[in-house]
């Protein structure tokens, strides 16, 4: 039930109309912004085994952030990805940035689930020891 309350309100305060009208880019970018999340909070609920490390979660929830901590932020990246997804620049250069800054969000995105993977932190539950 917690996670399903997690994904229905980082959907909402992200502003989102429905999940089916996103772009595919934003789509994956929310499912991998939710599998971080719980990998963070399972990572929160075990301080003896992992720590934050991450930039710029670390400065903005701490070293080992509350699981409210941990929810605040991760709306608050939710948030701030679907406004920036839905910029139009208006000139070529501006559209070119645009899809090279939010195609380098997503991909570290990816790249922060697979490396919390690696380390063992499983979304809610699992791993050390």
């Amino acid at each position: 039930m917690t996670r399903l309350a997690l994904l229905a309100t980082l959907a909402l305060l992200s502003g989102c109309e429905t999940f089916s009208a996103m772009p595919a880019h934003e789509k994956t970018w929310h499912l991998l912004n939710a599998i971080d999340t719980g990998q963070t909070i399972n990572a929160a609920r075990r301080p003896d085994c992992w720590r934050e490390v991450g930039f710029p979660t670390r400065q903005l929830a701490g070293e080992h952030p509350s699981e409210a901590g941990v929810y605040v932020t991760s709306a608050g990246y939710s948030y701030a990805y679907h406004r920036f997804a839905r910029l139009e620049p208006e000139t070529r250069a501006g559209r070119i940035a645009h899809q090279v800054v939010r195609w380098t969000v997503l991909l570290a995105k990816g790249a922060t689930v697979k490396e919390n993977h690696r380390e063992g932190v499983r979304p809610w539950g699992g791993g050390c020891g």
